[in-house]
Parts: C-alpha cells; sequence; structure tokens
C-alpha cells in the first residue's frame, strides 16, 4: 500500500497466538496481506514486509566494532538491523551485511 512502511505481514507460527502478535495484527490496515510462517518455510525478504517472530538470539548487545580499532562501548539493539529507514548517516548499516548500502 502506497505510503505504508511495509505492505505485507509475515508472522511465525510459533508466535501467531501471542498477545503482543495479536495486538499488532489488530492494527494492520484491513486488505494488508497477512501470512503465517510454518516450520522451515523461507524467512521473508524485502523491505516491505513486517516479520513477526521471536528473537532467538541476543538482542542487546556490545557493538561488534570495525576488526582492529578500540572498542567504542556502544551498546546496539539487534532489532536495528533491517531497519527500513536506510538513513545515510546510521553507523549500525555497516554492521549489518543483510542491508543494503
Amino acid at each position: 500500500m502506497k505510503g505504508e512502511l511495509f505492505s505485507r505481514v509475515v508472522v511465525d507460527e510459533d508466535v501467531s497466538r501471542e498477545e503482543f502478535t495479536l495486538s499488532v495484527l489488530k492494527k494492520i490496515p484491513s486488505g494488508m496481506e497477512v501470512s503465517i510462517r510454518r516450520g522451515e518455510e523461507p524467512l521473508p525478504t524485502g523491505k516491505s514486509n513486517l516479520h513477526l517472530t521471536r528473537e532467538r538470539g541476543g538482542f542487546f548487545r556490545e557493538c561488534p566494532c570495525t576488526p582492529g580499532a578500540v572498542s567504542c562501548g556502544y551498546k546496539i539493539f539487534t532489532l536495528g538491523f533491517n531497519c527500513p529507514f536506510r538513513c545515510s548517516y546510521c553507523f549500525l548499516r555497516f554492521y549489518a551485511p543483510e542491508v543494503p548500502l
């Protein structure tokens, strides 16, 4: 849908009945595609998908920093990766290989 941050919602089956998931789905505009991802189906790709899933890794961690550099001491949120905004000044995009520059 034009003007929306995403045009499709993909929900992992194991979180489809979670309170948070249901509250998000209530706010999705009618007519927007919502699908359930089961088992080992491929992950959604592209910047126009909202993927509701369970965090399986570190949520809040140390910045990986450039190899050989002095540690910056920043803490990062993993959810910052795959951000749809593509801000030219965001340093996180250099540490998230799946985010195109």
